[in-house]
């Protein structure tokens, strides 16, 4: 086991380069991880892969980037999330491939904490948080109108053209062993030129169970955890694509649930979620993603 774990961190390390952590644009990954405290600095890195079937193509999206966050006080942090996007999509009905690559949306998030110690090994947190994000990415409408007809947020082009605002409230519960937390989230996606987006109402609920932790005087201490997670997310009926009547990405809800492991050593960590869909019930007729996979990897300073 300890052998597979050290083969894990190799990899976070390798894959790090690449540009691989937790993402807003990946709203279905809901970890229990710590609260920052003040003073401390998180640099992470994010890729994710997702896969989706439509009624007339296959799109498939690649996702890398930077999340940093920071801490100025115990009951406060914020971040800001830069992603890019890889994009192809393959026509069911003709001999048409079309891939893109560009940047995304920046994203601004702020969160204030109250945290309670219940005693020297476990404690309670509750916050609320508000995240902003800022069409700065690239964004093709003659790709939006001719090959991709969706008001789907995962699989338009990289940038969106348009504002888009998060906002939620989260608690958790934590001890040495086991991490637990839930959140209700509420997401205006937007509307660009040609575009609404929707919204969306998300609850998630995501535990940890670590049953190894290594301390040891020659190496930083490490250990692993088994982490799981579910989210309901309710959709507006209202989105519209560029003509305004194509019931295309209509509301509907969706259960997903995330899976997952996590290893840390001194300040680094590796997360490693995938998501299956349990439930997909969107009035458009969207099926659900046939495979979405993420890693992430952090550092506390």
């Amino acid at each position: 086991m300890r052998r597979v774990l050290f083969l894990l961190l190799i990899l976070s390390q390798v894959m790090a380069f690449a540009g691989v952590a937790r993402a807003e644009e990946r709203q279905w990954v809901f970890s229990p991880n710590d609260p920052l405290r003040g003073g401390e600095l998180s640099v992470n890195s994010f890729y994710s892969y997702s896969k989706n079937r439509f009624p007339s193509s296959v799109i498939e999206a690649h996702s890398f980037g930077l999340l940093v966050a920071g801490a100025p006080h115990d009951r406060v942090s914020v971040w800001a999330e830069l992603p890019f996007r890889q994009k192809s999509l393959e026509s069911k009905f003709a001999a048409l491939k079309f891939s893109e690559f560009g940047v995304g949306d920046l994203s601004l998030g702020l969160e204030l904490y109250a945290l309670r110690e219940i005693s020297a090994s476990s404690s309670l947190d509750v916050s609320i948080y508000a995240t902003g994000t800022f069409p700065t990415g690239e964004y093709n409408t003659k790709g939006d109108v001719f090959f991709t007809p969706t008001t789907d947020p995962e699989v338009v082009q990289p940038g969106r053209d348009a504002y888009a605002y998060r906002i939620g409230i989260s608690g958790g519960y934590r001890t040495e062993a086991w991490r637990a937390a839930s959140s209700v989230s509420y997401k205006d996606w937007g509307k660009s030129r040609i575009t609404d987006f929707g919204e969306d109402l998300v609850i998630s609920i995501a535990g940890a169970f670590q049953p190894l932790r290594i301390e040891s005087g020659a190496l930083p201490e490490q250990g692993g955890a088994v982490t799981f997670g579910m989210s309901v997310i309710a959709s507006s009926d209202d989105r519209s694509n560029w003509l305004g009547y194509f019931p295309l990405g209509g509301g509907g809800w969706s259960v997903y649930a995330s899976p997952g492991i996590e290893y840390f050593i001194g300040d680094w960590v590796l997360d490693l979620n995938a998501r299956v869909p349990l439930q997909y019930n969107l009035t458009g007729g969207y099926e659900p993603a046939d495979f979405s996979l993420a890693f992430d990897l952090g550092c506390r300073i």
